[in-house]
């Protein structure tokens, strides 16, 4: 990257509009990163990761990384952003009784919260395949899967006031994550690709032709997006973003391969 490109890209970060934590609500126990829910300054309210959860740094940087994946697919992945912690919330406590933790000035990764939405985790089957737009979406999803190899913690939201749309959450531990941050198992590997839920209707050719196509768009444009996204604070080195999405890209012919098959099998 030249140093035009990086004064460039500086620029762009200062001028993004910053969006700061304003009140601190309900702790999410039982994950491993603990995010809690917050309302933030432009009045959404998103659950907060932080970068020092028992899942590392790595987690918040997945979360970015799989969502400027799954964005530039088409795939419905949760809006985001990055929630900045102002000076008058830094080390105030979050939770409650002894598992509640201290809150530092490290900026948040933040998913947008769907009151409407009913979570499913480790599902057998794909649900509601047929309903919305989700016809066009499952083939993105699953491209999205096996992209940023989801090994562990496929979670999906199910939007009960919107046609029971399907939306992608949690990707902490994606990028073959777990049981170590950042495994990056080659595709040949027993550990190379994720476990599809099952996918029991049929969907049409096109939709899986589209994904194809999102699929072969995607190009090495992505490791500007995602160094431009990752805040500064959180010490990221541009070697590290960038192994993530040449990790993602050097997997688009075995998701293309899958994507085809699916295709032939279940496509009308």
């Amino acid at each position: 990257m030249s140093a035009e490109n990086i004064v460039s890209l500086e620029a762009h970060r200062r001028q993004r509009e910053r969006i700061e934590l304003a009140i601190i609500g309900e702790v999410a126990w039982g994950t491993g990163t603990k995010p809690f829910l917050g309302r933030a300054s432009d009045g959404k309210m998103y659950w907060c990761k932080r970068l020092e959860s028992d899942h590392g740094r790595e987690a918040v940087v997945n979360e970015v990384a799989a969502s400027i994946i799954g964005d530039r697919l088409g795939a419905r992945v949760r809006p985001w952003n990055i929630i900045y912690v102002p000076e008058g919330l830094r080390n105030s406590m979050v939770g409650a009784g002894l598992q509640r933790y201290r809150l530092s000035g490290t900026p948040l990764f933040g998913s947008e919260t769907l009151h409407s939405g009913t979570l499913q985790q480790d599902f057998e089957v794909i649900p509601h395949v047929t309903d919305d737009s989700n016809p066009n979406q499952i083939p993105k999803l699953i491209a999205m899967w096996v992209l940023c190899n989801a090994q562990e913690d496929l979670q999906i939201l199910v939007d009960s006031a919107d046609d029971y749309a399907l939306w992608s959450i949690d990707h902490g531990l994606w990028f073959d994550s777990a049981p170590y941050p950042w495994g990056f198992s080659p595709i040949d590997s027993p550990t190379g690709v994720p476990r599809i839920p099952m996918l029991r209707e049929k969907i049409p050719t096109r939709s899986w032709d589209k994904a194809i196509d999102a699929l072969d768009r995607l190009d090495k444009s992505l490791c500007d997006v995602l160094w431009d996204a990752l805040p500064p604070e959180w010490g990221i080195s541009e070697s590290e973003a960038n192994a993530l999405i040449n990790y993602a890209l050097s997997r688009k012919d075995t998701t293309r391969d899958i994507l085809k098959r699916y295709r032939d099998k279940q496509g009308i």
